[in-house]
């Protein structure tokens, strides 16, 4: 819901959202000119010109590679994908499952 200057999603404002140039990415991610949310919370960080979703919980600007709110440490953006398959994210070198490195 947004009102001329406040966003409300499931029940919960969201504030400093620039309702102006307010855009709904996707199910889980919305951005304004300046920043980024998932699921309600503002991902830190995030470079909102860049930004794109990668699948579901993974996203990626021109800089750093997120899970949900949290930036992956170390995680190349450029090389940065999911495999449907195996539910792995992967960069090249580092693999993630649910945002935490594995092997």
């Amino acid at each position: 819901v947004v009102n001329t200057d406040i966003l409300v999603s499931d029940g919960e404002r969201i504030e400093g959202v620039d309702i102006a140039s307010l855009e709904i990415v996707n199910r889980d991610f919305i951005k304004d000119k300046q920043q980024v949310f998932y699921d309600r919370k503002k991902i830190t960080g995030a470079d909102a010109t860049t930004f794109t979703p990668v699948y579901e919980q993974y996203s990626k600007d021109k800089t750093h590679v997120f899970y949900k709110d949290q930036i992956l440490k170390d995680a190349n953006p450029a090389t940065f994908t999911y495999d449907f398959a195996t539910d792995v994210a992967t960069d090249g070198k580092l693999k993630f499952k649910d945002g935490v490195v594995i092997e």
